[in-house]
């Protein structure tokens, strides 16, 4: 899903512009780097449970000012399906067998870092 921009914006030099939009609950967001040469947007997921307005935070790293006009394609929206697993309580796990000082697959010796291992 395309996301257009719906003003006239001014992205000056690292500084960002916002457009609002508000999404279904059963999505999720992510939003990748738009076609602005130089130019980025910030990208993030957005959770089930958020109902409210989303912002899309568009960044010039350019050296040039950079000029956002109504209907420009600002960044792409990915819809993701959200798959929850059912996750059962047990009172104890199975027990696995560990070897002292090595990494778990590798049997690479770790280093010394005293109390952090």
């Amino acid at each position: 899903m395309v996301i257009f921009s719906c003003y006239y914006a001014l992205l000056l030099i690292h500084v960002h512009v916002l457009k609002r939009k508000k999404i279904p609950y059963w999505m999720r967001m992510r939003t990748p780097t738009n076609k602005f040469s130089l130019s980025d947007v910030g990208a993030g997921v957005i959770d089930v449970d958020y109902h409210r307005l989303v912002g899309v935070v568009l960044f010039n790293h350019s050296e040039a000012d950079f000029i956002v006009k109504p209907d420009d394609r600002a960044a792409h929206m990915i819809v993701q399906v959200i798959a929850t697993q059912e996750v059962a309580e047990v009172d104890d796990l199975d027990a696995t067998v560990r070897r002292e000082g090595l990494l778990r697959s590798t049997n690479v010796s770790t280093p010394k870092l005293g109390r952090y291992i």
